[in-house]
């Protein structure tokens, strides 16, 4: 919930105009902060996930997945970036990317993690 409360608040914050013009007087830059926040407010909510469940794992005796979790995500993240660079969405895409990143190790737990499932009662 704590993740979800920073997300809210990130986004609520950041698409409140005056609290954009207030940190940066360039419109171009606002536009761009704009158009970030949702991905920074989803950031919010998955770093958090993914780290527990890291550490939840490695606390639990069972990290031996997660070189494989960070492994499908270092390569869903990599062909991510990729796409962004050839189709130049700069900033904004490397947020995405960063998204993929961690919804990916999310995923692979939810898959790969059987103590995790069994320890979070899934």
């Amino acid at each position: 919930t704590l993740g979800v409360s920073a997300a809210a608040l990130t986004f609520a914050v950041l698409k409140n105009s005056h609290v954009t013009s207030a940190l940066v007087a360039d419109v171009s830059v606002q536009k761009m902060i704009a158009t970030m926040v949702p991905f920074a407010a989803l950031s919010q909510a998955y770093c958090p996930i993914a780290t527990i469940s890291d550490g939840v794992c490695i606390g639990l005796g069972s990290f031996s997945q997660l070189p494989t979790i960070m492994l499908g995500s270092f390569f869903t993240t990599a062909v991510g970036l990729s796409l962004v660079a050839s189709q130049g969405l700069g900033v904004v895409g490397v947020w995405a990317c960063m998204n993929v990143f961690l919804s990916s190790r999310i995923a692979g737990h939810s898959i790969l993690s059987k103590k995790l499932r069994k320890y979070l009662k899934l």
